[in-house]
Order: structure tokens, then sequence, then C-alpha cells
């Protein structure tokens, strides 16, 4: 029989994510050394995530924790909350300096981690054990996975029933109250949900997705104090936590500490570094605390790539700007988009309205004007020149 499980072990099908061709290939050949044969790989989490959805048939991922594009937290984090993906085992490889602040970011969501540098011993080790895990006839980890694949699937009730007979199974465990609470919150039941994930942080004072949805709980129930508490704790407890000095510098946006949001939307910045994604979160951020000049640089030295994607980026902050009542900021977004594309109706709308209502009704005739030049049927600029014109034979 153990030559049996030995062999269905070795065939299990296994994804490596590394944009470091060497460290990839070492990993590669570590496998197939140990007798794992069945390998594809990505260089990325995105190519990874891509490898996932179009192969759908990987047993197990092996993922660099720091990447461009997508890092590993990242494409973690995709999977687990995808329906099709959640329960992929995932093991993550990082340096001996990222360990405390990793562990702590993802402790309720990965598998098994590994430090550089890995060896061949280590590596079938952390393989073997994730394979147990998931083969073993363990009554706690199948009432787990049973609740984890009802949560996904959105069915609540079952999943919390689940993870009440993991409670009873391993009292002593923080996971389940961990879940228990994230369900609760799903249900409804705010209350049921603070006294769950307390219980969680008595058992274990820093597991961090813990301290992220109570801050988030009180962040809806607009109890600042408690909010701003928690997303401190979530920052002291792993300083490395993307999600909380973004939400640490909405909220302190929130309550008009302007300087304080500021000073944490550009540490998240940092903590960004290379994917999009995050850096996204970020911008949009920034949008909403009227931090317009860091979101237009932050944009400008991450993503942008494409023309008309920066149309767009500047037309919306220039709409921002607008709103705020900061019209000269507002026509400085405008005119670096029409220095791109100068024949966008858009943009000259905007900018038409604009001057409407700083009374430049000249030049924003000029520049209605101009967009129906290129599209006369753009009734909405029709209406405007119509209106503009009014107002100069007044």
């Amino acid at each position: 029989m153990a030559p049996a499980r030995v062999d269905k072990e070795k065939q299990q099908r296994i994804l490596v994510v590394d944009d470091n061709q060497a460290m990839r290939k070492m990993i590669e050949s570590m496998l197939t050394t140990l007798g794992y044969f069945n390998i594809v790989s990505a260089v990325n989490g995105e190519a990874a995530w891509q490898k996932v959805v179009e192969d759908n048939n990987i047993d197990i991922i092996l993922s660099d924790l720091i990447m461009p594009t997508l890092d590993g937290l990242g494409f973690l984090c995709r999977l687990r909350e995808s329906k099709e993906y959640y329960d992929i085992p995932f093991i993550m490889i990082t340096g001996a300096d990222q360990r405390a602040d990793f562990i702590n970011t993802v402790q309720s969501e990965v598998d098994f981690y590994l430090l550089k540098p890995v060896t061949p011993m280590v590596l079938e080790d952390a393989l073997h054990q994730v394979y147990l895990q998931q083969h073993a006839a363990n009554p706690y980890l199948n009432a787990v996975h049973s609740g984890k694949h009802n949560m996904i699937h959105e069915n609540y009730t079952e999943a919390l029933e689940y993870f009440v007979l993991a409670q009873s199974l391993e009292p002593s465990f923080a996971k389940p109250y961990y879940f228990l609470g994230k369900i609760s919150i799903h249900l409804g039941k705010e209350s049921d949900a603070e006294h769950y994930l307390k219980k969680c942080l008595e058992i274990e004072e820093k597991y961090i997705n813990a301290i992220i949805e109570l801050a988030d709980l009180y962040t809806r129930r607009h109890d600042f104090n408690n909010m701003l508490l928690y997303l401190e704790k979530a920052i002291e407890v792993s300083p490395g936590n993307f999600r909380s000095f973004v939400n640490l510098g909405t909220a302190y946006y929130n309550l008009n500490h302007h300087s304080e949001a500021k000073t944490y939307l550009l540490k998240a910045a940092k903590l960004a570094r290379s994917s999009k994604e995050n850096v996204q979160v970020v911008i949009d951020a920034m949008i909403e605390a009227t931090l317009l000049d860091e979101a237009d640089y932050l944009y400008g030295t991450r993503l942008q790539d494409d023309d008309d994607d920066t149309v767009k980026f500047w037309n919306h902050l220039g709409l921002k700007a607008k709103a705020l009542g900061w019209f000269d900021k507002a026509k400085y977004f405008y005119m670096a988009a029409l220095k791109i594309r100068p024949q966008n109706k858009t943009i000259n709308f905007n900018m038409a309205l604009l001057l409407v209502e700083q009374k430049e009704y000249d030049a924003a005739l000029a520049y209605i004007s101009k967009a129906l030049r290129l599209h006369p049927d753009f009734k909405a600029g029709c209406e405007l020149q119509k209106a503009i014109k009014q107002l100069l034979n007044r």
C-alpha cells in the first residue's frame, strides 16, 4: 500500500512560480531529483493565474513571494477568493528577512512556507506534509475544508455549522474562531462576529486577519476609536501589511487628519512595489483622500503606459478637482490630457463646462466648438454650445 501512496503523491501536477529564472530552474531540478516530473512554471503571479485557469489541473503551487506584475501574496489572495481554485495547496517561498511579516500576513491562507535557501530535504518534507493534510482522515481538517468550501460558495449557514464543529474538535485553535467571525459578518450578525474575532485574538493575539476584520467591522459602525486601535495594531503586528496602511490612511482622512492620511498612503505606495493591482488601490485611496498630485505622480511612475488610459485617468482627476472647487488644478489635468488627445470630445466638453463655471464663455465656446467640428452628432455638446451662446448674447 505504501508504494502506491508514494506514486500517487509524486504524480501531483506542480506549478512553480518565480521571476528569477535561475531560482525557478533550481526548484524544478530539485523536484525532478525527488521524483516529481509533472511540473509547469510561470514567471510571476499574473502568468501563474493564467496557467491555473488554462490548465485547470494544478495540484499544488510553489511560489516566490516578491515578484513583479503580481506578487506571491496577490496571487494567493486571488486563488483564495475564487470559487474554482480556492483550495489548491499553496507553498510560499520567502527570504528569512521577510519571515515574520509574511507569516502574520497570510497565516490563514497559506498551507506551508519555505525559507531560502531551499534544500531538497526541506522541499520534500513540505510537499509531503501538504499532501498528508489534503488526504489524511483528520476530522478537524475535514471540517475546516468543508467550512471553506461552503463559505466560498456563499452557503454561509452550512459553513457556520462546519466551523462550529471544527471549534469543538480543537477549541484551542484560533482559526475556527476567525472563520466563525468572518461568516457571522456575512450573515449580518456583527455582535457574534465581534465575539468570535476577539476570541480568536485571545488565543493568538497576532492573528492579523482577525485584527483586520475587527477594524473593518468598527469602520462600518463608525466606531472610530476602535477602528484606529485595530488598524494601528495591524501595522504593529505586520509592518509590511499593505492593506492596513491603505485602510489607516483612508480612516485618518475620514477623521479629517489629512497629514496622517498622506503619511500612511505614501507608505502604502512603497509597500505596493511593482504590483499593479496594489498600486491602483493606493491611487484610488489617494484620490478619495484628495491627494491628487500624489495620485498623479504614482500613476506616472508605476502605471502609465497607454495613452488612452492616461487620458481617462487625467479626466478622472480633473473631475475630482473640479468637484472640490480646485479649478486651476482641474484645468491643469484637462490640459495634460488634451496634449495627448487634442480632439477628445469628452475632455473638450469637460474643459468647456469648467470654463463656463469660471465665466470664461469665449474660451468655453472655443473648446466645445472644436469637439463638435469632429463630432457633430455629440448631443450633449450641441446643448452646451447653445447654452454658452445664450450666455454670450445676454
